[in-house]
Protein backbone atom coordinates (compact mmCIF):
# COMPACT_ATOMS: atom_id res chain seq x y z
CA UNK A 1 0.00 0.00 0.00
CA UNK A 2 2.60 2.37 1.21
CA UNK A 3 4.37 1.51 -2.01
CA UNK A 4 1.59 2.46 -4.11
CA UNK A 5 1.42 5.96 -2.89
CA UNK A 6 4.86 6.94 -3.13
CA UNK A 7 4.30 6.79 -6.61
CA UNK A 8 2.59 9.11 -7.18
CA UNK A 9 3.27 12.73 -6.14
CA UNK A 10 0.09 14.28 -5.25
CA UNK A 11 -3.59 12.31 -3.97
CA UNK A 12 -5.01 13.21 -7.36
CA UNK A 13 -2.34 10.89 -8.90
CA UNK A 14 -3.89 7.97 -7.89
CA UNK A 15 -6.55 6.47 -9.75
CA UNK A 16 -10.33 6.97 -8.23
CA UNK A 17 -10.85 3.38 -7.61
CA UNK A 18 -8.02 3.41 -4.94
CA UNK A 19 -8.91 5.94 -3.81
CA UNK A 20 -12.13 5.17 -3.21
CA UNK A 21 -11.23 2.39 -1.31
CA UNK A 22 -9.61 3.61 1.04
CA UNK A 23 -12.14 6.19 2.03
CA UNK A 24 -14.78 3.40 1.95
CA UNK A 25 -12.20 0.69 4.35
CA UNK A 26 -10.94 4.14 6.32
CA UNK A 27 -14.68 4.67 7.62
CA UNK A 28 -15.49 0.92 7.85
CA UNK A 29 -12.42 1.19 10.29
CA UNK A 30 -13.69 4.22 12.15
CA UNK A 31 -17.13 3.03 12.47
CA UNK A 32 -15.58 0.13 14.86
CA UNK A 33 -14.29 2.08 16.97
CA UNK A 34 -16.97 1.33 19.88
CA UNK A 35 -16.48 -2.13 18.77
CA UNK A 36 -12.81 -2.77 18.25
CA UNK A 37 -11.54 -5.82 17.51
CA UNK A 38 -7.99 -7.18 19.42
CA UNK A 39 -5.90 -8.06 16.38
CA UNK A 40 -6.28 -4.41 14.83
CA UNK A 41 -4.59 -1.80 16.33
CA UNK A 42 -4.72 1.88 15.08
CA UNK A 43 -4.87 6.01 15.84
CA UNK A 44 -8.18 7.28 14.69
CA UNK A 45 -6.69 10.92 14.14
CA UNK A 46 -3.91 9.33 12.00
CA UNK A 47 -6.56 7.91 10.11
CA UNK A 48 -8.85 11.03 10.00
CA UNK A 49 -5.67 13.22 9.25
CA UNK A 50 -4.59 10.93 6.22
CA UNK A 51 -7.96 11.14 5.04
CA UNK A 52 -8.10 14.30 5.18
CA UNK A 53 -4.75 14.99 3.41
CA UNK A 54 -5.65 12.64 0.75
CA UNK A 55 -8.56 14.49 0.65
CA UNK A 56 -7.14 17.96 0.23
CA UNK A 57 -4.65 17.04 -1.99
CA UNK A 58 -1.29 17.89 0.09
CA UNK A 59 1.63 16.33 0.76
CA UNK A 60 2.99 14.41 2.62
CA UNK A 61 -0.16 12.21 2.69
CA UNK A 62 -0.78 8.69 3.19
CA UNK A 63 -3.09 5.96 2.59
CA UNK A 64 -4.60 3.69 5.56
CA UNK A 65 -2.38 0.94 5.00
CA UNK A 66 -4.07 -0.64 7.95
CA UNK A 67 -7.42 -0.16 6.86
CA UNK A 68 -7.08 -2.29 3.72
CA UNK A 69 -5.45 -4.98 6.30
CA UNK A 70 -8.62 -4.82 8.76
CA UNK A 71 -10.70 -5.79 5.67
CA UNK A 72 -9.30 -8.85 5.74
CA UNK A 73 -11.41 -11.19 7.54
CA UNK A 74 -10.49 -14.12 6.52
CA UNK A 75 -8.10 -15.57 3.94
CA UNK A 76 -10.37 -16.81 1.48
CA UNK A 77 -9.56 -16.20 -2.24
CA UNK A 78 -12.14 -14.28 -2.96
CA UNK A 79 -11.14 -12.24 -0.24
CA UNK A 80 -7.31 -12.01 -1.33
CA UNK A 81 -8.04 -11.90 -4.84
CA UNK A 82 -10.13 -8.39 -3.77
CA UNK A 83 -7.15 -6.56 -1.38
CA UNK A 84 -4.70 -7.20 -3.83
CA UNK A 85 -6.81 -6.35 -7.06
CA UNK A 86 -7.64 -2.93 -4.74
CA UNK A 87 -4.05 -1.85 -4.58
CA UNK A 88 -3.55 -2.93 -8.54
CA UNK A 89 -2.73 -6.37 -9.10
CA UNK A 90 -5.15 -7.83 -10.62
CA UNK A 91 -4.15 -11.34 -11.97
CA UNK A 92 -2.14 -12.61 -8.15
CA UNK A 93 -3.72 -16.19 -8.73
CA UNK A 94 -2.84 -16.53 -12.59
CA UNK A 95 0.86 -15.04 -11.29
CA UNK A 96 1.28 -17.79 -8.68
CA UNK A 97 0.32 -20.24 -11.26
CA UNK A 98 3.29 -19.61 -13.00
CA UNK A 99 5.67 -20.48 -10.28
CA UNK A 100 7.69 -23.60 -10.53
CA UNK A 101 8.27 -24.00 -7.21
CA UNK A 102 4.66 -23.78 -7.00
CA UNK A 103 4.15 -26.41 -9.85
CA UNK A 104 6.49 -28.49 -8.18
CA UNK A 105 5.24 -28.38 -4.57
CA UNK A 106 1.53 -28.71 -5.67
CA UNK A 107 2.61 -31.97 -8.50
CA UNK A 108 0.49 -29.61 -10.98
CA UNK A 109 1.82 -28.69 -14.73
CA UNK A 110 0.83 -25.66 -16.59
CA UNK A 111 -0.40 -22.24 -15.13
CA UNK A 112 -4.12 -22.50 -15.04
CA UNK A 113 -3.64 -26.09 -13.26
CA UNK A 114 -1.47 -24.58 -11.04
CA UNK A 115 -3.68 -21.76 -10.18
CA UNK A 116 -6.55 -23.40 -9.65
CA UNK A 117 -4.64 -26.09 -7.18
CA UNK A 118 -3.45 -22.88 -5.40
CA UNK A 119 -6.93 -21.65 -4.85
CA UNK A 120 -8.45 -24.86 -4.22
CA UNK A 121 -5.26 -25.26 -1.42
CA UNK A 122 -6.05 -21.88 -0.08
CA UNK A 123 -10.10 -22.79 0.67
CA UNK A 124 -8.90 -26.03 1.80
CA UNK A 125 -6.82 -24.59 4.70
CA UNK A 126 -9.54 -21.81 5.31
CA UNK A 127 -11.75 -24.44 6.01
CA UNK A 128 -9.04 -26.46 8.40
CA UNK A 129 -8.55 -23.00 10.36
CA UNK A 130 -12.04 -22.20 10.74
CA UNK A 131 -12.76 -26.12 11.78
CA UNK A 132 -10.07 -25.60 14.16
CA UNK A 133 -10.60 -22.49 15.49
CA UNK A 134 -14.04 -22.55 15.55
CA UNK A 135 -14.66 -26.48 16.86
CA UNK A 136 -16.36 -27.94 13.56
CA UNK A 137 -18.64 -30.47 12.89
CA UNK A 138 -15.89 -33.25 13.46
CA UNK A 139 -13.00 -33.01 15.69
CA UNK A 140 -9.32 -32.48 13.65
CA UNK A 141 -5.99 -32.60 14.37
CA UNK A 142 -3.12 -31.75 12.24
CA UNK A 143 0.14 -34.32 12.42
CA UNK A 144 3.27 -32.94 12.06
CA UNK A 145 3.80 -33.75 8.62
CA UNK A 146 0.48 -32.16 7.34
CA UNK A 147 1.96 -28.65 9.56
CA UNK A 148 5.11 -28.50 8.00
CA UNK A 149 3.29 -29.03 4.74
CA UNK A 150 1.67 -26.16 5.19
CA UNK A 151 4.40 -23.84 6.22
CA UNK A 152 6.30 -24.83 3.22
CA UNK A 153 3.38 -23.79 1.04
CA UNK A 154 2.52 -20.61 2.74
CA UNK A 155 6.61 -20.18 2.26
CA UNK A 156 6.44 -20.91 -1.55
CA UNK A 157 3.53 -18.49 -1.27
CA UNK A 158 4.37 -15.73 0.53
CA UNK A 159 7.68 -15.79 -1.81
CA UNK A 160 5.55 -15.72 -4.81
CA UNK A 161 3.41 -12.82 -4.17
CA UNK A 162 6.10 -10.78 -2.95
CA UNK A 163 7.75 -11.20 -6.28
CA UNK A 164 4.97 -10.18 -8.25
CA UNK A 165 4.24 -7.24 -5.57
CA UNK A 166 8.00 -6.17 -6.16
CA UNK A 167 6.78 -6.44 -10.17
CA UNK A 168 3.54 -4.95 -10.22
CA UNK A 169 5.74 -1.07 -8.03
CA UNK A 170 8.05 -1.65 -10.49
CA UNK A 171 5.86 -1.63 -13.62
CA UNK A 172 3.85 1.30 -12.27
CA UNK A 173 0.73 -0.81 -10.89
CA UNK A 174 -0.06 -0.22 -14.85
Amino acid sequence: MDARAELATKARALSLDLKKRNLILSARLLSSLDQPRDHIAFSPSVLVENLAACDKDVIPYQLNAVSFSASLQSPTVEAINKIFSSVGLKDLFERLGRSTGLQRQLRSGGVRATSIRVQERIGEIVRLRNNLAHAGDEERSVTIEEFDYLVDFFRVVAFEIDLAVKETIEQGFE
